[in-house]
């Protein structure tokens, strides 16, 4: 899965720029600028723009969580590793985990995830383990917990406004979404392709039934080599 990197660039060299000293064209009668040359360090310029822009885009998150509850942040993908959607501000609502949901366009991601979001604002707790047979649109829906490195790697935004110092990451719950005939990405019968849907957990757990009884915890699992 595609890191999300922090405002800290880096690349393989430092470029320096140079300003203010136009080339030379060979002539001893060329007449040397008012200023002497000045060198710009472009790594370290781009780093500025980049801690800029990230502290303009959480005033446009604290916005939005002001006015709607919470807000959404998109990671585009590469190729061969899909993109992901994910919540800032549900923590709120008496620190329920953020939500992420990978492998899906924006649109129904955003459906997903607000759809599920209204549903914790109204007072549901969902939690690890859980499915999900009604939800419009989806066969079938899963919610497994994130690995804290995986929270602490891809949901950027939520723990930069939410994670307190020498805390661990925030918490938050992979919303996994079924393929048309209902099988998960783990099931015998998933028809699409595996790397199409990352998942972000230890290990997969074995799923309780629907019917299961809610204070019946999932058994753990171990994540394997």
């Amino acid at each position: 899965m595609r890191k999300h990197h922090h405002a800290r660039r880096t690349g393989p060299r430092r470029i320096l720029t140079t300003i203010g000293q136009p080339p030379s064209t060979g002539s001893d009668d060329t007449t040397p600028p008012d200023n002497p040359d000045r060198l710009i360090d472009t790594d370290r310029e781009l780093d500025s723009l980049c801690e800029q822009f990230q502290r303009r885009y959480a005033h446009l998150l604290d916005a939005a969580i002001a006015e709607h509850g919470w807000a959404l942040h998109s990671v585009d993908g590469e190729p061969g590793i899909p993109g992901y959607l994910y919540t800032v501000g549900l923590c709120r609502y008496d620190h329920h985990p953020e939500l992420v949901v990978t492998g899906l366009r924006a649109r129904p991601a955003a459906h997903l995830l607000n759809t599920l979001g209204d549903q914790i604002h109204a007072g549901t707790r969902l939690t690890s383990g859980r499915q999900c047979t009604d939800f419009p649109s989806w066969p079938r829906l899963a919610l497994l917990d994130v690995d804290p490195d995986a929270s602490d790697e891809l949901l950027h935004f939520a723990n930069r406004r939410y994670q307190t110092p020498d805390s661990p990451p925030i918490d938050a719950l992979q919303v996994i979404w079924s393929d048309p005939a209902g099988h998960l990405p783990w099931e015998p019968g998933w028809v699409l392709p595996h790397d199409s849907q990352p998942i972000l957990h230890y290990a997969h757990d074995p799923f309780a039934t629907p019917d299961q009884d809610d204070d019946t915890p999932p058994r753990p699992r171990h994540p394997t080599g």
